[in-house]
């Protein structure tokens, strides 16, 4: 289980969408989107693109692991499913073209993603 924040655009029929996978410092600053990740989904939400946000920290107890002592290795590398289980989310919403997905990432959170592309799930 994940949290996420999923935006849709405006009009009918399926559309494109993107997959947000944060990076060390986290999705949140305090109780508020990090302004970067949202002013990117509100552009590409304005362009036809529904966007999922994960948050791979909230509900592993988290806020961020960008120093050493903060790190978990067993995170970063379930990180990997975390972008797997979005892209399943988002294949089955009636709104979203199953074919036309695509990933975006800030730092840790596309390291992670692309780091163990060929692992079994």
């Amino acid at each position: 289980m994940l949290n996420g924040y999923l935006l849709r655009p405006t009009g009918e029929g399926q559309h494109p969408a993107v997959i947000f996978l944060h990076g060390c410092g986290g999705l949140l600053m305090g109780s508020m989107i990090e302004p970067g990740e949202s002013d990117w989904a509100g552009e590409l939400t304005r362009r036809g693109y529904a966007v999922l946000m994960v948050d791979s920290f909230a509900l592993r107890d988290r806020r961020q692991m960008c120093a050493p002592r903060t790190f978990d290795p067993e995170l970063y590398r379930n990180r990997a499913r975390d972008a797997y289980a979005a892209l399943l989310f988002l294949q089955a919403q009636p709104f979203v073209r199953p074919d036309r997905i695509g990933i975006m990432g800030w730092s840790q959170g596309v390291r992670s993603s692309l780091r163990d592309r060929h692992a079994k799930l």
